[in-house]
């Protein structure tokens, strides 16, 4: 058999070996030549479809984000239409209530009632434009809402698609979301921005007009006041210088009645004269004249009794238009009070509100109970006088009765602190022990009344110089002082001793008789 091949010289196998190397080196520079493969055809169309569909779900979005950008857009200008035609009424409706109130002819005829449902009608008209200005204002915070909602919903629905579609990694995905979803929340953030200022503006807007509305119908309550102050004016110098007054029906009656009892008075003295003229020297005769004499007579003493009479019913007309002319100037006094133009007084509403406070605590109200009156003493009936006087609201407009049960009013209010005044002095138990005193003292003998009005009137002095005590109140206590020293000194008299023994004396007697 053969042997063995020989081994090549070592030296000749690494020059081929270097040959080779740089023969293929040298081809570097030389495009690669690739036989298309046909196994990798369906990879590269499934990743084409991937492409298509990511970039196809991507536009859709854009679509979509335009669809409902547009969507608001339109929203909004119809909100914005809305709100001005609103506005415009709510303006149309103010511009009339202000003419109205503009219009003196029409201002001067309102009543008080009238005037003051103007103000009502103001307020209703103010709080619907502000419910413009606030609906519009909520319809764009619901638009904004709605379109992150929208937009949310359809980023969600974009993030899914994109990941089951699978040509983006899902960071990658993340990613395309979050820039998406950020620029959705930089476009709210700045409608809502935007629609912050326009209502802002609106709203400032708004208070200037309703400050202004108001301030015009307070100019336009002073004026009615003034108009209808004047116009009671003007009435009552009409009514005071009309014949009503100066050349009244009743006495143009009275005097024609008096004309006529003269012209007869004179045409029966007239008949005298006649009957005088037919005598003469043959036929007139001394009876004849006496008789004349006394007709005379008899009709001077008529005319004098007619001229009382008319006198005295002139003087009763006078003094009965006199009595009308005041109680016509008292009216007008009550009524430009009423007015109140030329100084600002307390509204006749005050007083019903008043009444009704007192009228509560009367019957019980504010926890007040009938012990609670009986410690108090005569407090009910005084009350219920001070509600009878404030319920005459026409005399309150004189000070003659307002000062007086302003007065009256105080000595009822000092009181209602003392138990406060005396624990802030720590002198708590004198209101016990005068209480104790005035209950010993309603039942006491007589003999016993001395002492007690003694200690009395030494714990009334403590009283009375108590620093945190009322003014009001002291000033009364101290004249109770004057009064019940006065009494004490009347009781220990001897005269007063001697007196109260002789009734004891009489009494007895009557009963042993």
């Amino acid at each position: 058999s053969p042997g063995p091949k020989p081994l090549p010289d070592a030296p000749l196998a690494r020059s081929e070996h270097e040959t080779e190397v740089r023969a293929v080196a040298s081809l570097h520079h030389q495009p690669l030549k690739v036989e298309p493969s046909e196994g990798f055809k369906r990879i590269e169309k499934k990743q084409q479809e991937k492409r298509d569909r990511h970039d196809a779900l991507l536009r859709a979005y854009d679509r979509k984000m335009t669809e409902i950008s547009d969507y608001i857009e339109e929203r909004v200008l119809e909100e914005s239409q809305a709100v001005r035609k609103g506005l415009e009424v709510a303006d149309d409706n103010l511009a009339a209530l202000r003419g109205k109130l503009d219009t003196e002819a029409i201002l001067v005829g309102m009543d008080f009632g009238e005037v003051m449902a103007s103000r009502v009608e103001l307020i209703g008209l103010l709080e619907a434009r502000t419910g413009e200005l606030k609906k519009f204002e909520s319809a764009l915070e619901g638009l904004e809402q709605e379109r992150a909602e929208r937009t949310s919903r359809e980023l969600r629905r974009l993030i899914d698609d994109l990941n089951d579609t699978a040509h983006r990694l899902p960071p990658t995905v993340e990613r395309i979301a979050e820039e998406l979803s950020f620029e959705t929340n930089k476009v709210v953030v700045a409608n809502r921005k935007s629609h912050a200022e326009l209502a802002a503006l609106m709203f400032r807007k708004d208070v200037a007009i309703a400050a202004e509305a108001r301030a015009h119908w307070d100019s336009k309550l002073a004026r009615w006041r003034q108009l209808r102050h004047d116009k009671a004016v003007r009435i009552f110098h009409g009514d005071i210088s009309s014949e009503a007054y100066t050349n009244p029906p009743e006495r143009v009656a009275l005097l024609e009645k008096m004309r006529a009892k003269q012209q007869e008075r004179q045409e029966q003295r007239l008949d005298i004269f006649a009957k005088l003229e037919r005598m003469n020297a043959t036929t007139i005769r001394s009876e004849a004249v006496a008789g004349i004499k006394k007709e005379f007579a008899a009709l001077a003493d008529d005319e004098i009794a007619a001229m009382k009479h008319y006198y005295e019913k002139l003087n009763a007309l006078r003094a009965a238009k006199g009595a009308e002319a005041e109680s016509r100037r008292e009216d007008l006094r009550a009524e430009l009070h009423h007015y109140a133009a030329l100084h600002g007084e307390p509204g006749e509403n005050d007083f019903p509100h008043a009444s009704k406070g007192i009228q509560g605590l009367i019957e019980g109200g504010a926890g007040v109970s009938e012990e609670w009156f009986s410690v108090a003493g005569g407090l009910k009936g005084e009350l219920r006088n001070v509600l009878a006087d404030i319920e005459n609201v026409r005399e309150l407009y004189y000070s003659s009765s307002l000062e007086p049960l302003a007065y009256r009013m105080d000595l009822i209010l000092c009181g209602f602190n003392f138990q406060a005044e005396l624990d802030a002095a720590n002198k708590s138990v004198l209101r016990r022990m005068l209480q104790e005193l005035s209950e010993k003292l309603r039942k006491a003998v007589k003999p016993e009344i001395p002492a007690i009005l003694s200690s009395l009137k030494n714990r009334m002095g403590e009283v009375i110089h108590t620093d945190t005590l009322d003014p009001t109140l002291r000033s009364q206590l101290q004249s109770l002082e004057i009064e019940l020293d006065d009494f004490i000194k009347i009781v220990d008299s001897p005269e007063y001793s001697k007196a109260q023994s002789r009734k004891g004396s009489s009494r007895l007697g009557g009963r042993s008789r």
